[in-house]
């Protein structure tokens, strides 16, 4: 029944690609305007100029992008160990969390640009925009394992992080991948907002920034293609992650 449910998602969902790419042949015919509407053939033109000659710069970005998650996750598992041992020392991390998570991305590298390197600030975006996402789904995780495994714990002599990793973390292992997946789109975002604001060289910011100053469309829309392509491949590995891991605590 769930596969069943699974493959009419992914037929919907390349019904609704096939729709969009007809749609845009047929407003394409009737508008009239290649910067609105550039033609197939620019669009090939254009995924040349970006996918082979600048495919470096799409390897070093998913690099980046790749960093900057682990580092942020590496950042939450501490914040979120602090949570387990000590509830009450959350407090200290709840305004920088919550001000980093408020703040518009433009304004905090705006900030940014006067104190660092500007290389380094879409880099820096990525981590300050997914760590409160991360510990925040981290806590709500934790703070949902059933109240009975909680009371059983608390009478056994085990140790904490016998109890973090024997425990705690493969209760918590589906949340978790749903939060890396969350954190990755939302870090892959504002990574290219800062490339494209910082004018970062070598970078998906900075090919969308030189795209839109010479009125080149089509390398905008296959970057576009690119970063949609990127999220969707990620989200079919997390979930592929995500059915074997189900499967194996079912088994087990």
């Amino acid at each position: 029944m769930k596969t069943s449910i699974i493959k009419s998602k992914y037929i919907f969902s390349a019904t609704t690609i096939i729709v969009i790419i007809a749609l845009w042949f047929i407003l394409s015919g009737i508008v009239k305007n290649t910067y609105m509407f550039p033609s197939f053939e620019m669009l090939l033109t254009g995924g040349k100029t970006i996918l082979v000659d600048n495919f470096n710069v799409i390897v070093l970005s998913i690099l980046k992008i790749v960093l900057g998650i682990i580092i942020a996750t590496l950042i939450s598992a501490v914040i979120f160990v602090i949570y387990i041992l000590k509830k009450d020392l959350i407090g200290f991390f709840t305004p920088i969390l919550s001000f980093i998570h408020v703040v518009p991305t433009m304004g905090i590298s705006l900030y940014l640009y006067f104190f660092v390197d500007e290389s380094l600030i879409p880099f820096l975006l990525v981590i300050m925009v997914t760590v409160p996402i991360m510990v925040e789904g981290l806590i709500t995780a934790y703070d949902n394992i059933d109240k009975g495994i909680m009371d059983v714990l608390k009478l056994e002599q085990i140790s904490f992080f016998k109890k973090l990793f024997k425990v705690y973390f493969p209760i918590m292992l589906p949340y978790i991948l749903m939060i890396l997946l969350q954190s990755f789109s939302l870090g892959l975002k504002a990574m290219v907002m800062g490339e494209y604001l910082c004018i970062t060289p070598k970078s998906l910011g900075f090919l969308i920034y030189s795209a839109q100053t010479n009125l080149i469309t089509e390398n905008i829309i296959v970057i576009l293609i690119i970063l949609f392509t990127i999220s969707i491949v990620c989200e079919i590995v997390i979930k592929i992650l995500q059915a074997r891991i189900n499967k194996y605590l079912i088994v087990k």
